[in-house]
């Protein structure tokens, strides 16, 4: 999408603006409003990697395979790739912010409880693969994916897939690392949930959600081949972030949290199994909570 102003949604706004938590009581036909908006464009050619005010950082679970299967040394920190959800196709082009995160503080007990949900993610992930159609590809069409937050990110009030960004054309970044945002698309917004009701959530709670806790790179380097893109990871400390790791590959499907939803969140304390229900009549969070 190709948003310059906010203010161009304020139509939309009256029809889905509520004051619910997101993804609560959408009409069977919600998605028909987003596909009538951006069926003529398509996913920006310049991705929008982590701009600063960005509550996630959705990144491959594969970057921990290695950590988790005990081929890596835990020496204290994990460098992995932005990957945003319905961008993939282009994430290796050039484009806006920051394409790399390093956790470092790892220790054994994050590591064994980041192989707890790897390991329940998959199994549901398994789950999902025998109950769906062929025709929805994107099951199985990719490993497992997870995204970085704030310790203290309320997965039950706020959908960890959306930016939560007021900032977002106007990060504040210092001076000597502007370079971050060479796009000549600066001013794009670029959402992980392409649903007009996902982009409300968005600007209706961006002020109440903090931004992820993160440290800047020193300077910037760029990667010498291929697109153009800032390579310098910025980084997070175990002890103030947690892992949300998802075994569905669709994040409409994830905003919109269908009951049975599962997904997993770990710390470097457990690893917690989470299920959306509905009791007395009403939508919540299923916990439980693995050391």
């Amino acid at each position: 999408m190709r948003c310059r102003r906010p203010i161009f949604f304020i139509v939309f706004i009256c029809f889905v603006s509520s004051g619910k938590h997101y993804g609560q009581d959408l009409p069977d036909n919600s998605n028909s409003l987003s596909v009538q908006f951006w069926a003529k464009d398509e996913p920006p050619h310049y991705p929008v990697f982590f701009v600063p005010g960005d509550s996630c950082f959705p990144c491959d679970l594969e970057g921990f395979d290695a950590l988790v299967a005990g081929e890596a040394p835990v020496d204290g920190a994990v460098t992995l790739d932005y990957l945003a959800p319905v961008t993939r196709s282009v994430n290796g082009a050039q484009g806006r912010g920051f394409s790399r995160i390093t956790i470092t503080g790892i220790n054994e007990r994050f590591v064994s409880s980041l192989a707890l949900g790897a390991a329940r993610a998959e199994s549901a992930r398994g789950r999902l693969r025998s109950t769906v159609d062929d025709a929805m590809p994107y099951i199985g069409g990719f490993p497992p994916w997870a995204v970085i937050v704030n310790r203290d990110f309320n997965v039950e009030s706020y959908c960890p897939l959306i930016r939560y960004n007021e900032d977002w054309n106007k990060p504040p970044i210092p001076d000597a690392l502007s370079g971050a945002f060479f796009s000549d698309r600066s001013d794009n917004y670029d959402p992980h949930v392409w649903m007009v009701e996902a982009v409300v959530d968005d600007w209706r709670n961006a002020t109440k959600v903090r931004g992820l806790e993160f440290q800047f790179p020193q300077a910037l380097s760029f990667s010498s081949k291929g697109p153009r893109r800032v390579i310098s990871p910025v980084s997070v400390n175990v002890a103030e972030i947690k892992v949300i790791v998802f075994p569905e590959d669709d994040a409409t499907t994830i905003f919109r949290r269908p009951l049975g939803l599962m997904f997993f969140v770990v710390d470097e304390e457990a690893c917690e199994s989470c299920t959306w229900i509905m009791r007395d009549g009403k939508v919540e969070l299923l916990r439980h909570r693995e050391s």
